[in-house]
This record gives structure tokens, sequence and C-alpha cells, in this order.
């Protein structure tokens, strides 16, 4: 089993937040399949889909900025001790308001106060979180993301 260490502000596994786009793919043990993940962006998102990554770019020289985790076969995700991809979202949720405060972004989608992290599904109804992501400092205040 892969595992992935999240930690906020800095990393999910091997990419670390501020990694130019050379060292981001370099880190990551399978060839990026880039896209368009919104319009807008000004650089194509990497997928990583084997190991569970969406690596987002920003800036005159392309580094990273924020990072998508979602579940992949023998991939895990430790955050504060879970791994909230693995869990079903409730339980996910009861867990981790024991250890820090979720603020509801979304219905069923949650922001972790203070550390630019989120936990995201399409809707309340989903039994598990389809998303779990790091930015940047401040990457969930700024304006237009």
């Amino acid at each position: 089993m892969l595992l992935h260490v999240v930690t906020p502000h800095i990393c999910v596994g091997p990419v670390w937040l501020g990694m130019t786009r050379d060292e981001a793919r370099a880190a990551v043990p399978e060839p990026p399949k880039p896209f368009w993940k919104d319009a807008g962006e000004e650089y194509e998102t990497d997928a990583f889909d084997t190991t569970g990554l969406h690596v987002y770019y920003a800036g005159p020289e392309p580094y990273v900025v924020f990072v998508e985790a979602f579940a992949a076969p023998g991939v895990a995700f430790g955050f504060l001790g879970v791994d909230p991809l693995a869990l079903p979202a409730t339980t996910a949720i009861r867990v981790l308001r024991k250890i820090t405060r979720l603020i509801e972004d979304e219905p069923g989608s949650y922001l972790i106060e203070n550390v630019d992290v989120a936990l995201w599904r399409e809707s309340e109804s989903e039994p598990h979180f389809t998303a779990l992501s790091v930015g940047a400092r401040g990457y969930f205040a700024a304006p237009a993301r």
C-alpha cells in the first residue's frame, strides 16, 4: 500500500507546495497526464491517476499551488491519523471534528479551519468524500481560484 502523508501548507506525499512543475513531475513515479481542469487556468493540471493525485500550478514559472488527492487502488492518504477518503464520510466528519474544526463549504463538503485543506464530495448523499485537497497558505481565502 502506498501511503501519502498529507501535511497542510506543505505537501501531499511526494508533491510539495512550491515545487516547480518539473520537480513535481520528477517526484511522482508515473508520467503525468496533463489536462485543462477549469476554463481560465494558467496551466494544465497534471493528473497522476495511479498515484491518486492532481497537481495544479500558478505563477510566471509554473509552481505547485494546490494538490488534489483522490481514491486510487493501493493508495492511502494519512491526514491527522486517518484516511478521510477511505472512511464513510459521516465517520470521517465525526473523527475529524474531535481533532479540528470543520467548516461546511458546500453541502456535504468541508474546509478544515486555517490550514487550507478541503474535503469534497458531489453532494451530501455521496457515501464517501471524493477528494482531499491541500492548498498553499491562504489558498481558500483567495478571491478567485
